[in-house]
């Protein structure tokens, strides 16, 4: 009888435990807290700050600025929100609501390397991933420099194969949209389609409409990768 009531009494205890557990996780400061456990485990040279953090681990939040730079990159994110589910977590799936960053900055640090790059071997993650996105504006310092706006689309990791739908994009005079698959393992079959719409100015203040097709076939693996790539105007 003791022993019967002692078992049921751990039970209690755990199940005790795992409520505390789930309501930690959907409360209000856990996303910031998170944030910050993650900056203390990066690897060296390495670094995470954020500011204005709310929101949960079971449901998303919201993200004043967040800033994470390496050796060699740095990337900076301000006014986010992340629409988050973490019940699909358990069945290997990254499955998030739409992720809106009213800014993202891309910057490359350090002085330049020559050291030729390596060729891709494969693209491969461990969980499936589902990631509706927005960034209205999108900046990568370069060089060369390069600014988009009103970036929507939609990635997706299933099946061993990436597909990245790209709605709509403006650089420049520009409006683009794309469509990507391409297979995580080797030998990385890419097959990629661009349409364009660009304004080109003419004299005395005028401009053409010019409409743009491109279409890109090959593999990306090993040193011997080739594209095949089509373009129209």
């Amino acid at each position: 009888r003791a022993l019967a009531w002692t078992i049921a009494g751990l039970f209690v205890a755990l199940l005790l435990v795992l409520g505390a557990a789930w309501w930690w996780l959907g409360s209000n400061q856990s996303l910031a807290f998170a944030l910050a456990k993650a900056a203390a485990y990066l690897p060296a040279g390495q670094t995470l700050e954020s500011r204005e953090v709310t929101g949960s681990l079971r449901t998303g939040g919201r993200i004043g600025w967040l800033r994470w730079q390496s050796e060699s990159l740095a990337v900076e994110v301000r006014e986010a929100k992340i629409g988050w589910q973490l019940a699909p977590l358990f069945e290997r799936k990254v499955q998030l609501g739409e992720v809106h960053a009213a800014q993202l900055l891309i910057e490359r640090r350090g002085p330049p390397s020559d050291k030729p790059a390596e060729p891709l071997e494969k693209i491969v993650l461990p969980v499936e991933v589902d990631l509706p996105f927005r960034i209205d504006d999108l900046r990568w310092a370069g060089p060369p420099a390069l600014q988009a706006q009103r970036l929507a689309g939609h990635y997706r990791y299933t099946g061993g194969e990436h597909k990245l739908d790209v709605d709509g994009v403006d650089i420049a005079e520009g409006h683009y949209s794309a469509r990507v698959k391409l297979q995580g393992a080797a030998p990385m079959a890419i097959e990629a389609t661009l349409d364009g719409r660009v304004k080109a100015p003419l004299p005395e203040e005028r401009s053409l409409e010019v409409l743009a097709k491109a279409g890109i076939q090959g593999t990306l693996a090993g040193a011997d990768a080739r594209l095949n790539v089509q373009a129209e105007l």
